[in-house]
This record gives structure tokens, C-alpha cells and sequence, in this order.
């Protein structure tokens, strides 16, 4: 009868088998390390970021640039697209040569790309930038080097160079082109038939080359009238809806979720106590996110408890995202409380192993 061997585990193997223990253990240590490396990174994608306090400070209108007296505002400057007019008294084949399809008996010349009006003997005239009277003593000046005694005459048929868009609860959502009467934030308002009845005028933002500036339409909150507000080409002016508002808060809070922006606003700090304020124990209160949109883009600020408490106010705009870090204990604790259970098992089964006769 053959004899049946038993595997049994010698000295040697029980070495190896401890070892493996301690190999396995310093892995998933290295590994979680570098998981909480690259969580850090995930919830601070950007470094060097300005002091906080100051980058999201609350600009208005004041900032900008503004008339001095109501209606004295600056001469049109020509741009590309423009339509002009151009006419020679006495002399119908000179000025402009491109009929008008709104209007066949007049004719235009179209500003191109390069600043020019084509006319006839003068070939190419450089006219961007300049005002309509600079135009008319410039085609004067050149036509009468031709034509001693030459009288011009320059109009603006079409402006079309300045584009100033308007977004959210206007009764008129559409592209303003900016004339030598439609000039301030006040102009585009009307011309855009004031607002719906969603709209909540007293939160409007005016965009202006990547940055935020904020204005109370009606002016009850103080500030600049708006019909001082000169506009500029490029311009976005948006006006929220005043049933919609929200910001949203992640992390170490009691609870998370969107908090509603009443009508009168709503302050960081404010949003911090609706949704329980932090969790003491495992918010880390230094390593607080703001993320914003801006224009085109999102930018992140990382700021301190501190530092919000102490700031004289920091107005919350919708759709904000504010996050509270964990701190690195509270991080270490809940790797450990989701290893130790694999930790134990894989003990149990080695344990095992080793007491097989």
C-alpha cells in the first residue's frame, strides 16, 4: 500500500511566508501614499495662485472706465466692418462705389480687415480708428491734391465693428453693436427692452476681458449709475435669474449639497453655517477651495478659515463650488480603517496556511 505524504510547512517556509507578510504590508503602504499624493493634486490642480483674499475681491462698475458728464461721451472710433458713407459734392463718380442693399440710392464703403476704404484715384485709405469728422478732413485733404475745391462728406451707414453680447433674463437676448448713441451699459439695457420678470437686476455682471465686474441695475445698493458705464467691443453683460441661484459645498461639512442664494445674497461664511459648518475634528480649516468660473475659464483659490472670517465680505455667485479638505490625519485614519480589514484577512490566511500538518 503506498504511503501518502502530508505537506507540512518547515521553519524555512515560515520565514518566507513573514516575510511576505512584511513585503505585502510596506506595498500597500507605498501605494497609499501615493494615492494621497495624488488626491492632493487632484483637489489643488493649481500652484502659485495670487493671495486669495485679493483675487476674488468683489469688483463693480465703479472700476470702469466712466463718463464724465451724461450724454459727453467719446467721438464713434471707426472699426473693421463699418459701413460708411462717403460722398464728393459736385463730383457723383468719386466716395463710395458699393451700392447699399438696404437703400439703392446710396452707396457704401465697407472697413476691411486691414483699416482701408477703397476709393476711386486714392486707391486705399486708412480709416480705423479714426472718427468720422478725422475721415472726412483726411478724404478732403487727399481729393483735393486731385481736385482743388473738392468737399467731402462722411456718414455712418451700418456699425458693425463693436460687439457687445447680452445673456440671461433680458426680453431681448441677442448682439448689440455699440454706435455713437448706443455707448453705455445703460443704452444696451433699453435697447434690449429691459428685463423678464424671472430677472434679478440687482446681481448683473458685466464681463470685460476675462474679469467680473458687478452692478445693481436699479442702484439700490449704491454704487455708479450705470448710464456712466461706457461699454467696449467684446463686452458680455449677463443678469441671472433670481429663481435659479445656487452654490454647491463638498468636504468636511455636516451637509453637503447646493445652498440656495436668497435674493439680498449670500456671503462664503453664510454658506459655511447653512450647510452645518465644518466638521472640527476632520476639516482641515487651512486648506479651504473656492472654484469659480470667470469669462472663459474656471480659476481656483485655496484659502484658510481665517481667512474668510477675516475678510470684510466675499459674495458667493451661482454656481460656485466650495470644498473643505480633510486634514491628513483624518485622511490617514480612513486609509487604515478601509486596509485593516485586508490586513486581517490576509493574516487569517497565511495563519492558516502555516498550521496545515
Amino acid at each position: 500500500m503506498p504511503q501518502i505524504r502530508r505537506n507540512t510547512i518547515g521553519p524555512q517556509m515560515r520565514v518566507r511566508l513573514a516575510a511576505l507578510k512584511r513585503l505585502l504590508a510596506w506595498g500597500l503602504l507605498t501605494i497609499a501614499v501615493a494615492c494621497s499624493s495624488v488626491s492632493d493634486d487632484f483637489v489643488d490642480p493649481q500652484t502659485g495662485l495670487p493671495d486669495p483674499i485679493e483675487a476674488w475681491q468683489y469688483r463693480t462698475v465703479d472700476e470702469l472706465e466712466k463718463l464724465l458728464e451724461p450724454g459727453s461721451g467719446p467721438p464713434y472710433a471707426i472699426g473693421q466692418r463699418d459701413e460708411l458713407t462717403i460722398t464728393v459734392w459736385g463730383y457723383p463718380d468719386l466716395g463710395s462705389q458699393v451700392p447699399l442693399e438696404r437703400d439703392s440710392r446710396r452707396n457704401v464703403s465697407i472697413v476691411q480687415e486691414n483699416g482701408t476704404v477703397s476709393l476711386p484715384f486714392l486707391g486705399n485709405v486708412k480709416v480705423l480708428g479714426l472718427t468720422v469728422e478725422e475721415i472726412r478732413q483726411k478724404i478732403e485733404r487727399l481729393y483735393r491734391q486731385k481736385t482743388p475745391g473738392a468737399q467731402a462728406d462722411v456718414v455712418v451707414s451700418s456699425y458693425l465693428s463693436k460687439v457687445v453680447l447680452l445673456e440671461g433674463e433680458f426680453k431681448d437676448n441677442r448682439r448689440l453693436f455699440l454706435t455713437d448713441r448706443l455707448l453705455t451699459l445703460g443704452d444696451a439695457v433699453a435697447a434690449a427692452g429691459g428685463f423678464t420678470e424671472q430677472a434679478d437686476p440687482s446681481k448683473g455682471i458685466l464681463v470685460r476681458n476675462g474679469t467680473e465686474y458687478h452692478f445693481d441695475y436699479f442702484g439700490t445698493r449704491g454704487g455708479v449709475n450705470i448710464d456712466k458705464v461706457l461699454l467696449q467691443a467684446g463686452d458680455r453683460v449677463h443678469i441671472p435669474s433670481a429663481t435659479e441661484q445656487q452654490v454647491f459645498v463638498f468636504g468636511e461639512v455636516f451637509r453637503q449639497g447646493a445652498v440656495r442664494i436668497p435674493p439680498e445674497g449670500l456671503q462664503l461664511v453664510q454658506a459655511l453655517a447653512n450647510s452645518g459648518g465644518p466638521r472640527v475634528v476632520t476639516a482641515d480649516l487651512s486648506d479651504i477651495f473656492l472654484v469659480r468660473h470667470s469669462g472663459s475659464g474656471a480659476k481656483v483659490y485655496r484659502f484658510s478659515l481665517a481667512d474668510a472670517l477675516s475678510a470684510p465680505t466675499i459674495p458667493l455667485q451661482h454656481n460656485d463650488r466650495l470644498l473643505l479638505n480633510a486634514t491628513a490625519l483624518a485622511k490617514w485614519d480612513r486609509f487604515w480603517r478601509q486596509a485593516l480589514p485586508f490586513f486581517t484577512s490576509t493574516n487569517s490566511a497565511v495563519n492558516a496556511a502555516s498550521n496545515v500538518p
